[in-house]
């Protein structure tokens, strides 16, 4: 029997029956959204678009490759039941499928959405689409007729904490965090200097904290090799230094645009400070230097932590995947018996930490104002997610 004959013997696919090979549906409605910025950023960015794709019913197509952690969600977390809308992970093939959808806003992202390219606008501060200068932006307070709506912005604020609630860490994360977190134990404060894309005065709050680290187990967290290297100078051999992330000298250029460490290592090491911080005894940051172009005081990622030391149950649930025996040491009944036997020191130590403690309402009142706020609106539960930008910017096309 020709294979010509087989061919006329098959039943003909009508183009109203749907094609089990396809990702999208045709009585649906999508939301592609690319978060931007670091981690603190794309999470926020993340929660924005989840929000309105469930008050929306639309299905939220993700793609955070273009953010700062350079990869997929499903690498480093478990997307939970929970999580509020149907959620497609980004692919190329669901990218040709987005492409022949000819209702769009920005309208001119049709047919292209696999393929424009976003630049950024210093002017308005926000991403736009190279070829057509529209933002790659849509009004969130409104529903919108198009099938496709396409997002792609950076913003940060307090709401990554909300996401962050419903996301939890793949296995393998979990547990390679654990390992890093496990050798330096509960008896430690940690200090974090972003000096990248943004610049910190660490010479100074390096000085200042001197004595408040004195006699301490210090975790240094920075996304400068510079930072760290200076830290050892200074707080040595007074303070014993710890670490649970490898910097490379990445001359000034953030780690989520640097090729030097790859999207996975990269994402260890910034999930591993973030989750130590959160644990620290006591976590010191402080304002940004005001010569950064956009006006931020501080950086997100100091924020997020001071949400999840505010939050431990959601610092714990993004572990629910890890080994149990393994994470014990970290929230477990071994970690509250390790941290009410820690060594306080003499009476004279104990009295010059206080000391340094409350000067920090001097010489640090914005850094600590800040916290207070976060850990009252978390604590209060205040609506966290109101004021998420960037805002909409009504153009011409």
């Amino acid at each position: 029997m020709s294979s010509g004959f087989l061919v006329k013997m098959l039943p003909p696919i009508f183009e109203d029956e749907p094609n089990p090979m396809r990702h999208l549906k045709n009585d649906k409605r999508y939301l592609l959204t690319r978060p931007r910025g670091g981690l603190n950023d794309a999470l926020v960015q993340l929660e924005k678009s989840r929000r309105y794709a469930s008050a929306y019913d639309r299905v939220l197509v993700l793609d955070m490759s273009r953010s700062g952690l350079r990869a997929h969600i499903d690498d480093m977390f478990e997307i939970q039941n929970d999580f509020g809308c149907e959620v497609l992970i980004w692919n190329e093939e669901i990218g040709n499928e987005l492409d022949e959808i000819t209702s769009v806003r920005p309208k001119n992202l049709a047919k292209r959405t696999s393929l424009y390219v976003a630049e950024w606008d210093n002017e308005v501060v926000q991403y736009k689409d190279r070829d057509s200068g529209s933002y790659i932006n849509f009004d969130h307070q409104s529903d919108h007729p198009e099938t496709l709506l396409v997002y792609e912005q950076a913003g940060g604020g307090l709401a990554g904490l909300c996401v962050l609630r419903d996301l939890a860490f793949t296995a393998d994360l979990a547990n390679a965090i654990a390992k890093r977190l496990i050798p330096i134990g509960p008896d430690y404060d940690a200090i974090h200097i972003r000096h990248t894309d943004y610049q910190t005065d660490y010479e100074n709050l390096f000085r200042r904290t001197k004595g408040l680290f004195a006699g301490r187990n210090l975790l240094i967290c920075s996304d400068s090799k510079k930072v760290k290297s200076f830290a050892r100078s200074c707080f040595h051999p007074s303070t014993r230094l710890l670490s649970v992330s490898n910097v490379p000298e990445t001359d000034g250029v953030t780690l989520s645009e640097s090729d030097l460490v790859s999207p996975q290592i990269a994402a260890l090491d910034l999930f591993s400070d973030l989750v130590a911080m959160a644990r620290a005894k006591n976590f010191v940051f402080t304002g940004l230097a005001p010569t950064n172009s956009n006006g931020v005081r501080f950086s997100g990622f100091s924020n997020l932590v001071v949400s999840l030391r505010a939050e431990r149950l959601t610092l714990e649930m993004l572990f629910k995947n890890g080994d149990a025996d393994l994470l014990k040491p970290l929230f477990g009944d071994g970690d509250k018996y390790s941290a009410q036997n820690t060594r306080r020191g003499n009476f004279c130590i104990v009295l010059r930490r206080l000391f340094h403690l409350l000067d920090q309402w001097r010489w640090n009142f914005g850094a600590k104002r800040k916290t207070l706020s976060i850990r009252n609106k978390i604590r209060r539960r205040h609506n966290i997610t109101s004021r998420i930008g960037p805002r909409i910017v009504e153009q011409q096309n």
